[in-house]
């Protein structure tokens, strides 16, 4: 799937919503890797990752939601191609893939900050965000364990002279 979209206001939301995959499909394509006096040089057959990138313009905030997998992305890419012909310089060509929040790069009308980009995978069944609370606030030792979690900030959070956090309960 692409996608190409973008969010006028800093309010803006662009929410984009499958209830299964979002997933890229593949081809077999044959790529050109030179010409000679006969014409083009054509390399073996090869997979080729056939599109799966998401732009949004503007502010604002870009929702994308799988309700199983999502990806995989095309890479963004700077590759040299051949020109049109053997006497034509070959060409430096930018290629942007995956998730981008460009701001105002492709439209200078739009707010040059670029939207926040929330990405959420695996949510079919919805999300139980009762389930997560209830799973730290009866271990709230585990935080300090978490790559996420500084010691400090998980001391902090049990500590009873700075309160329990709402998240704990």
């Amino acid at each position: 799937m692409m996608f190409f979209g973008q969010n006028l206001s800093a309010n803006d939301i662009t929410r984009i919503v499958a209830g299964r995959d979002i997933t890229a499909t593949t081809r077999i394509t044959t790529p050109v890797i030179g010409f000679n006096a006969s014409g083009i040089v054509s390399g073996a057959p090869e997979p080729a990752l056939q599109r799966n990138t998401f732009v949004i313009g503007g502010a604002g905030t870009f929702m994308l939601e799988a309700g199983r997998d999502l990806g995989p992305f095309l890479n963004s890419a700077v590759v040299k191609s051949f020109g049109a012909s053997a006497v034509t310089p070959p060409v430096v060509e930018t290629y942007g893939g995956g998730i981008l929040s460009v701001g105002n790069e492709w439209n200078p009308w739009l707010p040059a900050k670029g939207a926040d980009v929330d990405v959420m995978f695996g949510v079919a069944k919805s999300i139980n965000y009762d389930g997560f609370r209830d799973s730290i606030s009866t271990r709230p030792i585990s935080l300090a364990c978490h790559p996420i979690w500084s010691c400090q900030r998980a001391v902090e959070l049990q500590s009873p002279s700075m309160g329990r956090s709402s998240l704990l309960g």
